[in-house]
């Protein structure tokens, strides 16, 4: 159990003012002017890219996503079909299967240079889940999973029945670990830092005291997310206990740990929820001024009815100040709630979650959580992303279906704050096909916005084929949307 002392909260629950959508003028010359496919790795299948921009250069950009080596994972090499469990799984041939690329760009998007991430550890030779954030001085922060499983249980399957799976070797633990680069991405350090984990003794010793972390499989080690305050220039990680733990563990809890010594260590593990306020599914961060912001589905103990959960911390997550407002969200975990700040603004926040139909719901606050706008934005509501520019325009990402099943990505900006959209645009120029049959949707479970002043940039996950993807696997795709002159 946790120690309720540790918790400072609010009570009562946030006034949300509910408002129509009423589309604002897009400024003159929105438009996507650069679209390529970024991983482009031939039979490797990719996803979940990140982007993150130097704050100091904006021409300069890095992103990175995990991938997998799809001969051995998705398709069968004896009869070319995809049956992901007839074949090879990889792991246990392939101490590679997993890895996460790399991309750096010194032109603002037009080119790059693709390689793969250098996170993997001795002990913990797979990598996946890649996310990353840019510091004040220029920084780039990557956070990985880095691990050796699969390991059993894995959920769903009996162990014995599956032969490729005989040979996969004990669990040794995971750890989501950071590594950094600051010069453009080209380098990274080395070796990677644990920030939440249970490999070793100091892992497990970091946590909060009277907190009750998972153990086994990947613990606490699923799906980092990592940001950075602009203003303090403190690092801040999260990682969640979910249902595919590899240990049984069915368990929805979030966990921060914060570094105020450039990503070279980290300090204590805090849980982001407390018995008054328990978690329920997703969760999200962000930090400026001085201050953490979360915001995850859950509910106040004395209620049955999940919505957000809106919490701010000044001690790097020790303690926190929360209030709650009505919002529909569900228990999958770790996607499905969406946070930005306003690097400019300090209290003003956007939380956006998945509606009805092709509608994201975005809910804006400008005191830090007491009071809240929404407004809904038909981008899609399949792997929504959003994001403030350095100078307080937000935009919001999302994928949605044509008649054939096709995936269509569109974005729409807000120019004052929120209360208004532009019309969403669509940002892949074709649409992406449907997944093969018996082809899985894994590393492929988020999207990505992120804006400069005069660009948004935006990446997902695409199964076009082409020259450079003749199979057709997914591959991560990037397109710069003009949004100033």
């Amino acid at each position: 159990m946790r120690s309720a002392p540790r918790v400072a909260a609010l009570l009562s629950v946030a006034t949300v003012a509910i408002s129509s959508l009423a589309y604002a003028a897009a400024p003159s010359g929105i438009h996507v002017d650069v679209e390529l496919n970024l991983s482009a790795s031939g039979d490797w299948h990719a996803g979940e890219p990140g982007l993150a921009v130097d704050p100091r250069n904006s021409r300069n950009l890095v992103a990175v996503w995990p991938e997998q080596d799809a001969t051995g994972i998705y398709r069968n090499p004896a009869t070319g079909t995809f049956d992901t469990l007839t074949g090879t799984l990889g792991y246990d041939a392939d101490p590679a299967a997993s890895r996460c690329g790399v991309a750096v760009s010194g032109d603002a998007g037009q080119t790059w240079r693709r390689s793969v991430l250098p996170a993997q550890t001795a002990q913990s030779t797979l990598c996946a889940d890649a996310t990353i954030a840019a510091g004040p001085d220029g920084t780039f922060y990557a956070a990985v999973i880095t691990f050796a499983q699969p390991t059993m249980p894995v959920p769903g399957v009996t162990p014995g029945t599956l032969p490729h799976l005989a040979n996969i070797e004990p669990a040794r633990g995971s750890a989501d670990v950071v590594i950094r680069s600051t010069d453009g991405g080209r380098t990274w350090s080395s070796p990677p830092v644990d920030a939440i984990g249970n490999r070793t003794a100091a892992d497990r010793a970091r946590y909060a005291p009277g907190s009750s972390p998972e153990t086994g499989g990947e613990g606490t080690c699923d799906r980092p997310w990592i940001t950075v305050d602009q203003q303090t220039n403190t690092v801040y990680l999260t990682a969640i206990a979910d249902a595919v733990q590899f240990n049984g563990s069915t368990k929805n809890e979030s966990w921060v740990t914060a570094s105020h010594t450039g990503a070279r260590s980290f300090g204590t593990v805090y849980p982001v929820d407390s018995p008054r306020f328990p978690q329920s599914g997703a969760a999200a961060i962000a930090a400026g001024h001085g201050i953490l912001a979360v915001a995850y589905s859950g509910h106040r103990s004395d209620q049955s009815t999940d919505g957000v959960v809106f919490e701010t911390s000044r001690d790097a997550g020790r303690t926190f100040r929360r209030h709650t407002f009505a919002a529909p969200t569900t228990t999958s975990a770790p996607f499905g709630v969406y946070l930005a700040g306003d690097p400019e603004r300090a209290g003003h926040y956007a939380v956006a979650v998945p509606g009805s139909g092709d509608n994201l719901l975005v809910f804006i606050t400008r005191d830090g959580g007491v009071r809240w706008s929404r407004t809904a934005v038909a981008v899609g509501t399949d792997r929504p992303w959003i994001a403030f520019s350095p100078h307080g325009a937000l935009g919001v990402m999302g994928r949605g279906t044509d008649s054939q099943g096709a995936q269509i990505v569109r974005a729409a900006f807000s120019f004052d704050g929120g209360a208004h959209f532009t019309r969403p645009v669509q940002v892949n120029s074709k649409p992406s096909p449907p997944l093969k049959p018996g082809t899985l949707a894994l590393y492929d479970d988020l999207s990505w916005i992120t804006l400069t002043d005069r660009y948004a940039y935006v990446a997902w996950g695409d199964d076009r084929s082409g020259a450079r993807n003749r199979n057709g696997e997914n591959n991560v795709w990037v397109a710069r949307v003009r949004i100033a002159g």
